[in-house]
């Protein structure tokens, strides 16, 4: 549903809009899990629960803005918005899952209606969104004033907050369980054995439950300042704070943030009428520009995601009744909480003095108007990564262990070796992602009943770094192994964008199979060669015939 109002009178004009999109889904198939096309080792009894599965995602934006003409030369303008995204699955069986880690046909004492071989389930392993709640408001109020001084300028300035909220409960019902028939327990981190009369079995308790919230403002004046008849220069500088909040406030309320002092960015621009006739404009500008931290590393690295494993000894077969809320046997983990934490906190491990990620871009070109039709281009761009924020892990004691800051610099700029004893530190690289292109244009407007453009961009994407949108981390569509993307049913073969992808997840990654370190080169989204031609003819008798 949408809807949008206007109002105007005088020196007001005004609109408001709201946008509803509501989305119910039943159903859901069933992702292969075995070593052929299209094959699955569950039972058509255990995929039952797929026919009721589905989910409920609402979504509703409200915005608006208020335009006020002070005088002839100045200009007032707010702008607000409200956006609410809440996703849930439905349908949804709350029975626990378990599933058999080895068959137990010899295992002594197991009665016939409980023997099975490897991964016999009871039921599908289905992790629940309880809900996933994203909010995002903003306001931004501007004013624009123009004057004559050694020229005339068109000087505006403004404010703006931006406040974000994620609240979110995702777990699977009672935990899942993995049976291991017959097996001995032992642990390669805490050293302890163990077993049960049947064997061992774990209880894993995997999910995202908490909420958070933080603010970002920003302040920017700019000026577009027209020099004589023939040069325009835009001058302007851009500044915000940001805050990332933590899910574990009793540690530490946000991971990091930054002051208006650390994203100061400036932006410089220059526009000439080459000839005075306006038919040639050459151009060129050089900018900074700050990006977002994304949330995905609060959930995933300050305390939103947990992974928590008890291992227990199996002295019953009572296996249904097994969960986080009844697990009978012996503690086989042994250490003080009683069970492995494989999503540990990386908020104390966070670089005290890191940086925001920030890219130059510099672009310039010429375009020339041939005749009253036709105009060709000339355009050059280079884009540079100064820096990046990810995550950084070793190996301690078999784990992974992951501090948060700027690679290659501050606190990390040695990666320790994940094998001490075979392998010795080493200088940690920084990130690089550097993309240049030449563009050439060629238009021709609407005469004579047709117009056509056409353009070619010769162009390079090189250096170590993906980016945020990991274009590394693809899985194989055959596996049925995907990424889970915040408020989707469905996984993604791609992992959704964040500051906490595997770059530099382990000191292995950073070298070639030649021991090479830091090895760089063209990135998968490299397209070196793009061509575009495209255009219409209209018919005398109406019709219009366009291609691209």
């Amino acid at each position: 549903g949408f809807g949008k109002v206007t109002y105007s009178a005088g020196k007001v004009t005004a609109n408001g809009s709201l946008l509803m999109t509501p989305t119910r889904s039943t159903g859901r198939l069933p992702a292969y899990d075995s070593t052929g096309t299209n094959f699955l080792t569950s039972s058509s009894v255990a995929n039952n629960a797929n026919r009721t599965r589905g989910f409920e995602s609402d979504q509703n934006n409200v915005g608006g803005n208020i335009d006020v003409t002070l005088n002839n030369a100045a200009l007032f303008s707010a702008r607000g918005g409200y956006f609410y995204d809440n996703y849930k699955d439905t349908g949804v069986p709350l029975t626990t899952s378990y599933t058999y880690q080895t068959p137990n046909f010899d295992v002594p004492g197991v009665p016939p209606e409980l023997q099975g071989p490897f991964q016999t389930v009871n039921t599908p392993r289905i992790q629940i969104t309880n809900f996933d709640k994203t909010t995002q408001g903003f306001i931004q109020l501007d004013y624009s004033q123009a004057f004559n001084a050694a020229g005339t300028h068109l000087l505006k300035g403004g404010w703006g907050i931006r406040r974000s909220v994620n609240d979110v409960n995702v777990a699977y019902p009672g935990g899942y369980v993995y049976l291991f028939w017959g097996q001995s327990f032992r642990s390669t981190v805490t050293g302890e054995t163990g077993t049960g009369q049947y064997g061992y079995y774990y209880v894993s308790d995997l999910g995202t439950q908490g909420a958070v919230h933080a603010n970002i403002q920003n302040f920017f004046v700019q000026d577009s300042w027209q020099v004589g008849s023939r040069l325009t220069l835009n001058l302007g500088i851009r500044t915000e704070n940001e805050k990332i909040p933590t899910f574990r406030p009793d540690i530490q309320q946000y991971g990091f943030q930054f002051g208006f002092n650390d994203k100061g960015a400036p932006r410089l621009g220059a526009t000439y009428d080459v000839r005075g006739d306006g038919k040639m404009k050459a151009f060129a500008s050089w900018g900074r520009y700050y990006d977002w931290t994304r949330y995905e590393i609060a959930r995933g690295s300050f305390g939103g995601d947990l992974w928590h494993i008890f291992y227990r000894s199996l002295d019953t077969l009572d296996i249904g009744s097994l969960n986080l809320n009844n697990m009978p046997g012996r503690d086989l983990w042994g250490s003080a909480t009683g069970f492995r934490d494989l999503r540990a906190t990386s908020i104390l491990n966070t670089d005290p003095n890191i940086k925001p990620m920030y890219q130059d871009s510099f672009n310039a070109g010429v375009d020339y108007q041939l005749n009253g039709l036709t105009a060709v281009g000339v355009h050059y761009v280079h884009n540079n990564l100064g820096r990046t924020i990810e995550d950084m892990g070793s190996l301690v004691n078999g784990d992974s262990v992951y501090v948060i800051g700027n690679p290659g610099e501050g606190q990390n700029t040695i990666t320790p070796a994940s094998h001490p004893d075979v392998t010795a530190n080493f200088p940690t690289p920084k990130p690089k992602r550097q993309f240049d292109a030449l563009e050439l244009t060629l238009e021709r407007r609407f005469a004579r009943n047709w117009f056509a453009a056409a353009n070619y961009t010769w162009s390079r994407l090189y250096g170590n770094y993906s980016g945020t949108a990991n274009s590394d981390e693809i899985s194989t569509p055959t596996t049925g192994v995907t990424s889970t993307n915040a408020q989707q049913q469905l996984g993604t073969i791609a992992r959704p964008g964040s500051n906490s992808h595997i770059a530099w997840d382990i000191d292995e990654l950073l070298w070639d199979s030649h021991g090479n370190l830091d090895p760089r080169g063209r990135l998968a989204t490299d397209r070196p060669h793009v061509f575009k031609v495209y255009g219409s003819y209209q018919f005398g008798t109406g019709t219009q015939l366009s291609a691209f």
